[in-house]
């Protein structure tokens, strides 16, 4: 049999398992005989595929209904939202949701296409290959990106990342051929339409045409140019339907002109590295013309910082801005991580070591650019959560890349060498099998979503009938929006200074008095006060309840006053709905009153 069929048996097999773990979080997504969407911001994807599968003609760039009164655009670029609704367009508007929420599981099939096809443009034996596809079948980091409701972006953006490595592999080995550079330009291109932060995937290919280039090695002339003119063409026909361009705004947060740049810079660097031979004064001149492209970037650079880092307001209190380091040290964060990651996650330190050994001693161009893209992505996985995709993929590839050297070096040992890496591998595995792959899923997993769920739809049923804006905290912003015609004032969009703002504006709000709150916003038509840190974990990494003074003492001051009073509601506070704790606390959780002051309308 040909290495060709084992490639597709192994991507069939792979896909299968990946999609059975994926379904596993079935039961996070279909809850009271329905769909709902996965994930804080998959809720806000959710309404804005939902409005344009039920009228294209309303996809919104600019919410006016998040943010009030002055509303905001968007930090996600048209492209995923809108091809999504017009391919749901297509389907009975009663099954749309259901529909939406196996996307993801389906998607996990072009997934790990791409991670087998890579392997087989990196020539790793089918044994290999499978043992890598495997991997990422039953990493939790691709349950947790395919599960069923699981609509953010994210799913996509690995995507880009698997298709520009494997579409760079191609391109490298041959440059020759016209097409693959035609090709890796309009990947490169096309990626900011699905999400504005995956510019960065031009940064491994530009770094490693630099130590190229250093070593003497230059792509022809020709295969630059149709590169750049590629990359050119597909990001000016991405931003044509994009509102932040035609607004004139210069954003790396928003689909704009600092994407045509970053564009412009890539393709300059590209040609000049094809054209001019290394020598000290190309070297120089290389130096400065960075130096002249980054000034005009440098704010957006900093910016970019600030949100790596977590230096944005509430960043770190949302769980996937956090690192696995900053897990790890966390009351049983160490098993915790490893559930998450599988024990792969602590061999990064010395797989970084060797991966940067490897770009040292590397001579083909497509392997250098493999491992130049696995160190960054590594270090990106062990930035934050939500970054894990530019990373995951080396994992277990890169492994597996040293595995086959050392087969090749050592071909007598190849027998203790497999059954020792194999041993190893299922190892990291087994903390997943056991604590992360099989768990039990609250609904949008999400503990604080599950338990006030039915406010929601009382709260939906109000704003049906008089429409305002929600006083509710930022972490709430999406799910308001998602089942209610109402508008919020802040949200988990904490990209921007207005975000930062709505959110500060949020808790002066909430320091309120419930009459001071009257008395200073008259256009708040309703307010969703509900408790946080109602429990409390443990160093062994249990959760036990949270006292009432701990309570009282944690949260907002509209909050408690509005909950723990047994009086009832203030004088133009209407309660429409109620959720209390169902244990020995027995206080409410959660409730939802309607203003009776003079509103204005949104």
């Amino acid at each position: 049999m040909t290495d060709k069929f084992w490639y597709t048996l192994i991507w069939l097999s792979a896909g299968t398992l990946a999609a059975f773990f994926a379904m596993g979080m079935l039961q996070a997504s279909y809850v009271d005989q329905q769909f709902i969407p996965v994930g804080n911001d998959a809720f806000y994807h959710a309404r804005r595929i939902l409005d344009t599968a039920a009228d294209p003609n309303v996809f919104y760039q600019f919410d006016s209904r998040i943010h009030v009164p002055e509303g905001s655009w968007l930090v996600w670029p048209w492209a995923y939202d809108y091809l999504l609704g017009r391919l749901l367009g297509t389907v009975a508007s009663t099954n749309r949701m259901a529909a939406l929420a196996y996307i993801p599981v389906l998607w996990v099939y072009v997934n790990i296409g791409l991670l087998i096809a890579i392997a087989a443009s990196l020539r790793l034996r089918p044994a290999l290959t499978a043992i890598v596809g495997l991997c990422m079948a039953a990493s939790p980091l691709t349950q947790l990106l395919h599960g069923v409701g699981m609509v953010d972006h994210h799913y996509i953006e690995l995507t880009f990342v698997l298709l520009v490595v494997w579409l760079g592999i191609s391109w490298l080995e041959l440059p020759q051929k016209r097409y693959r550079s035609v090709l890796m330009g309009i990947a490169l291109a096309a990626a900011p339409a699905f999400h504005t932060g995956l510019f960065v995937l031009q940064l491994p290919l530009l770094a490693s045409l630099g130590v190229l280039w250093l070593r003497g090695w230059r792509l022809s002339l020709e295969a630059a140019l149709l590169f750049a003119g590629s990359l050119m063409v597909g990001t000016v026909l991405i931003l044509l339907p994009s509102g932040p361009f035609w607004d004139g705004q210069f954003f790396f947060y928003t689909l704009s002109w600092f994407h045509l740049y970053a564009a412009a810079a890539t393709a300059i660097v590209t040609v000049f590295l094809s054209w001019q031979p290394r020598r000290p004064a190309t070297i120089a001149s290389l130096a400065g013309i960075g130096v002249l492209l980054t000034l005009p970037v440098l704010a957006q650079v900093l910016t970019a910082a600030a949100f790596l880092t977590g230096d944005v307001i509430r960043l770190d209190l949302i769980a996937e801005a956090r690192s696995p380091i900053e897990m790890a040290m966390q009351p049983a964060g160490v098993a915790r991580v490893t559930k998450l990651y599988s024990a792969l996650v602590w061999i990064v330190p010395p797989l970084l070591g060797t991966t940067f050994w490897l770009i040292w001693r590397e001579q083909a161009a497509a392997r250098v650019y493999v491992m130049i893209t696995a160190t960054l992505g590594l270090v990106l996985l062990l930035t934050q959560y939500r970054l894990h995709y530019f990373g995951s993929f080396a994992l277990f590839l890169a492994p597996a890349m040293i595995i086959q050297e050392l087969l090749r070096r050592y071909p007598t040992r190849a027998l203790s060498i497999s059954i020792s890496a194999g041993a190893l591998l299922a190892i990291a595995y087994v903390p997943p099998l056991q604590g992360q792959l099989f768990a039990r899923q609250v609904p949008a997993i999400d503990p604080y979503y599950s338990t006030s769920r039915s406010v929601y739809v009382d709260l939906e049923k109000a704003c049906n009938l008089d429409s305002g804006i929600v006083l509710a905290d930022h972490n709430d912003g999406h799910y308001v929006r998602y089942h209610t015609e109402c508008s919020v004032i802040a949200n988990n969009f904490l990209l921007t200074p207005l975000h930062e703002q709505k959110v500060r504006e949020v808790d002066q709000l909430m320091a309120l008095s419930p009459e001071e709150l009257l008395a200073s916003r008259p256009d708040i038509r309703y307010v969703f006060a509900r408790l946080e840190h109602l429990y409390l974990r443990q160093a062994d990494g249990s959760m036990e309840p949270a006292s009432l003074q701990y309570l009282v003492e944690h949260n907002p001051r509209l909050v408690t006053e509005l909950l723990f009073s047994d009086a009832s509601p203030p004088q133009g506070y209407e309660m429409i709905a109620e959720l209390r704790l169902d244990d020995e606390r027995a206080v409410p959780y959660a409730r939802a009153f309607k203003l009776s002051s003079p509103t204005v309308d949104q």
